[in-house]
């Protein structure tokens, strides 16, 4: 998202917490959308640890806009095959490839150049 003050900012990438509070009661029920031993999310963006249905925090998040920021560059997901099984054990198996391997002049501070 980009908030009003035109920054970027990371909203959730599947690991959301649905809270609720019912009305007139003052227990506060949440619901973990994900959780250890399930698998939840798009199969080409998951992190390590969502592959293994281990649990997950705001790295399995950092790791996932990685995957979108280097797809919006080269113009390929980096962790995409013919079957979902193939995609799962890429990730688990595979080495995400900078987009400078792809051939896509990136911007010297996605390079992680100095500037």
């Amino acid at each position: 998202m980009i908030t009003p003050g035109d920054r970027i900012k990371i909203i959730d990438f599947g690991l959301a917490r649905v809270t609720a509070v019912v009305a007139g009661d003052e227990a506060t029920h949440s619901m973990e959308m994900t959780a250890p031993g399930i698998v939840v999310g798009t199969v080409s963006y998951m992190s390590l640890e969502q592959v293994r249905g281990a649990p997950v925090d705001f790295r399995s998040d950092q790791f996932s806009l990685g995957l979108v920021l280097g797809e919006m560059l080269s113009g390929k997901k980096t962790f995409h095959c013919v079957t979902t099984a193939d995609t799962l054990a890429a990730i688990l198996t595979e080495t995400a490839n900078p987009a400078a391997a792809s051939g896509v002049a990136a911007p010297a501070p996605v390079r992680g150049d100095s500037v």
